[in-house]
């Protein structure tokens, strides 16, 4: 998927599936996000072997955001398990110099896509409730307010701050890409 991010200054942008010629970029990207952006991701993502197991896993979609070849952002969303297996969670971090230029919106959309392909039901992101403008980045796309956690996180300073579960339902991405034909280019 290549785009051009909102703004003038931005350069064409593309959203490619993590692949081996990736990792030196992201590991480097990993290790310039501040704390609390990679406390996003369910793993340390600075231990060695991380990156690599991203690789080699066979469930869920992993995505680099690139822009002339560096990495500005990344995409994780792995489906639960058990009884969990059909809803799939949505992680996304963009680097700092490139925020506020679409690079989130299109991997939140790559995400949709991807919970189509992994036949996911539902999906669901982990958002600082008072970041309004990830949370109307991501109603814009469909998903609701499912749950408000008080207090649920604590930052660097002690200091704690409510955490919003967003959901989506797959099932109306679906339809609405039918809608407008695009299911045969999805390869559904």
């Amino acid at each position: 998927m290549d785009r051009k991010a909102n703004g003038d200054t931005m350069n064409t942008v593309s959203i490619t599936r993590l692949e081996p010629a990736h990792v030196d970029g992201l590991r480097l990207f990993l290790a310039q996000s501040s704390a609390g952006d990679r406390t996003y991701f369910r793993d340390d993502v600075l231990a060695n072997g991380v990156v690599d197991s991203w690789l080699a896993r066979t469930t869920g979609a992993y995505h680099v955001a690139l822009v002339e070849g560096e990495v500005a952002g990344l995409l994780v969303l792995e489906p639960g398990v058990e009884w969990g297996r059909h809803v799939g969670e949505i992680r996304i971090v963009v680097a700092q110099g490139f925020r506020r230029r679409g690079i989130g919106r299109a991997l939140a959309r790559r995400a949709l896509i991807a919970g189509l392909e992994l036949d996911l039901d539902k999906l669901v992101v982990q958002v600082a409730a008072e970041d309004e403008a990830t949370t109307s980045m991501f109603v814009t796309l469909a998903f609701e307010p499912e749950a408000l956690l008080r207090g649920h996180v604590r930052d660097d300073s002690g200091d704690t701050h409510d955490l919003l579960v967003l959901a989506h339902f797959v099932e109306s991405t679906r339809g609405a890409v039918a809608a407008i034909g695009l299911a045969e280019a999805m390869e559904m």
